[in-house]
């Protein structure tokens, strides 16, 4: 599953420094440190220049970076964040843009969350019961190239753009990212929402920060994921639809055995070093076509009834034998 990196599971990143246009760490540095240790220790040995500011930009995870071009007058490397949820790492970037020497030659690396983070909630107030099952967000981008700003880095406030993100030539637009939940979670009409996933690591999911345009229900039909004239994003939910009760009666294709798809579409900005909770309303679920999946469903009727007085219009009628 992914997770968020913490100060206590943060033990490795790679390091450049400049100062003016020389290269301070030879290519780059990598430092590491133990899990139980606040001491970090390099695999190069760089040095302080007298009345001089530095440029220092770090990464973590590298092993999962490449096409890193870092010099003194550009940075930017190329990454591809994992469709499958366990492969999804918390990238993280730092920069110090003047850096000049400490009193006691201490360089301090704030590093941040390079990725938006995506956490999950539902709700409804229909009569019906849902079983959601997995949740994938369809018709995403996979990856780009990173750049770091030239002009702002992690000494601003945390709001602040120390880098930005674009397409490059091994970006792809079609993607999704899912969970499988560990247990069915049970959603009824109370209209409460419920949380799918938390941010202490179980099935949060980690994305490329990027623009998610919403797919038009009115203009297009969602087609299988392997087809890349697919556009516009939206939410894909596998649960089941039913009644209460020993005999529940089962919607949307659902069954006591099987799951249906319902869609919801999906359009908003995601940006770096931010948390995202997409809270998705069941009484809105659609199907493909786009078409409200519960305008087909039998809906529970608020029973009244009466009783009519005998009919003595006429008078009594008299059979005779």
């Amino acid at each position: 599953r992914a997770a968020m990196t913490t100060d206590s599971t943060f033990t490795a990143f790679q390091l450049w420094g400049f100062q003016g246009t020389s290269d301070l760490t030879g290519g780059g540095a990598a430092f590491t440190k133990s899990a139980t240790s606040s001491a970090w220790s390099g695999d190069k040995t760089f040095y302080w220049v007298d009345g001089q500011t530095h440029q220092f930009f770090g990464v973590s995870p590298y092993v999962a970076v490449t096409g890193a071009s870092v010099t003194a007058s550009a940075q930017s490397f190329d990454y591809t964040v994992p469709t499958a949820n366990s492969g999804q790492h918390d990238l993280l970037v730092s920069s110090l843009l003047a850096q000049e020497k400490t009193p006691d030659g201490t360089l301090s690396l704030p590093f941040r969350h390079a990725l938006s983070m995506v956490l999950l909630k539902a709700k409804t107030t229909t009569a019906l019961v849902f079983d959601i099952h997995s949740v994938t967000l369809c018709n995403i981008r996979d990856g780009g190239t990173f750049t770091f700003s030239p002009t702002v880095d992690c000494t601003e406030t945390e709001g602040a753009a120390i880098g930005s993100w674009a397409d490059n030539s091994a970006t792809t637009a079609n993607n999704n990212y899912g969970i499988t939940l560990a247990a069915d979670v049970t959603l009824t009409k109370d209209g409460s929402p419920v949380t799918l996933t938390t941010l202490d690591g179980s099935q949060l999911i980690l994305l490329r920060p990027q623009t998610v345009d919403k797919w038009d229900v009115t203009a297009a039909t969602i087609t299988p994921a392997t087809d890349a004239s697919q556009t516009g994003g939206y939410v894909a939910v596998e649960c089941k639809i039913h009644t209460t009760g020993t005999s529940p009666a089962y919607y949307g294709g659902s069954s006591a055995s099987s799951y249906a798809t319902v869609y919801f579409p999906l359009g908003f900005t995601m940006d770096m070093h931010k948390r995202y909770t997409l809270s998705l309303d069941f009484d809105k679920c659609r199907r493909a076509d786009g078409s409200s999946v519960l305008s087909a469903v039998i809906v529970e009727p608020s029973l009244t009834a009466t009783v009519s007085s005998w009919d003595s219009s006429s008078g009594e009628t008299v059979i005779t034998l």
